[in-house]
């Protein structure tokens, strides 16, 4: 194992330890149907290991990150990338995922970043 693999392997003890699984639903948008006049999205879910807290104090800037906002740490092992727009359901609810980065050591993706808001 390398150092990077190991950080990932690192991250996701302590996700799974500390933190809670939710669903990753990733939309895929369809083609624009003239009869119907509706586009058919294609949706695909994913299980994911995840840690968040409320957005607070200095992480709210007013555009970015809103109050009421939430802050995700997911686990790069066994996720797929979470994107703008893509869904997460967590604690019977469902969050937009407004914002994914991803933490890289040496080019290896070890945790994504997300904010995401009702």
């Amino acid at each position: 194992m390398s150092f990077q693999s190991d950080m990932a392997a690192t991250a996701h003890e302590l996700l799974t330890e500390f933190g809670t699984t939710a669903t990753l639903v990733k939309v895929i948008a369809g083609t624009y149907d003239t009869d119907t006049g509706s586009v058919s999205n294609t949706e695909t879910s994913y299980t994911i290991t995840m840690y968040e807290e409320d957005a607070s104090g200095s992480d709210v800037d007013g555009s970015q990150v809103k109050a009421g906002d939430k802050l995700a740490m997911i686990s790069t092992i066994g996720s797929v990338q979470p994107e703008t727009n893509d869904r997460i359901t967590y604690q019977g609810a469902d969050w937009m995922v407004v914002d994914a980065t991803r933490e890289n050591v040496n080019g290896l993706a070890c945790v994504y970043y997300v904010t995401m808001r009702k």
